[in-house]
């Protein structure tokens, strides 16, 4: 009973919110890898890719909040008007636990960046980098 149950909810969600859910995923995906290898040139002291990077990571960031908002306005237009059927399920709060994963890293990134360039400076004033 609990699976049919299950499997009736998900039918009911809108081809559009499972491709938003998706969106969600990719974009929020991308923006942790690149705000990962961001962190992987700032290891190495490539401060200028790693600041690429992290632009690339912010704009992903950005297109998975887009989504994001068009979803829940979407959702709360359909609830107001009582044509609401979409259940939470565990697609969009995977979903929505990525876009804060994404956020997370991005932070997290540049506190690391910031951290290797002190590094960098720190090394370079004692002597160690020429």
């Amino acid at each position: 009973f609990f699976l049919k149950q299950l499997r009736l909810k998900y039918e009911r969600r809108t081809k559009m919110e499972n491709d938003k859910c998706m969106e969600l995923i990719i974009h929020s995906g991308e923006a942790q890898s690149y705000a990962m290898e961001a962190i992987n040139q700032a290891k190495n002291f490539n401060f200028n890719q790693a600041k690429e990077l992290m632009e690339k990571a912010e704009k992903e960031q950005i297109e998975a909040h887009k989504v994001q908002t068009s979803l829940i306005v979407e959702m709360a237009r359909k609830k107001e008007e009582g044509t609401d059927s979409s259940p939470i399920d565990l697609l969009l709060i995977h979903a929505l636990d990525h876009v804060a994963s994404g956020l997370i890293s991005i932070d997290f990134a540049k506190k690391i960046i910031e951290n290797y360039e002190l590094i960098k400076k720190l090394g370079e004033h004692v002597g160690l980098w020429e």
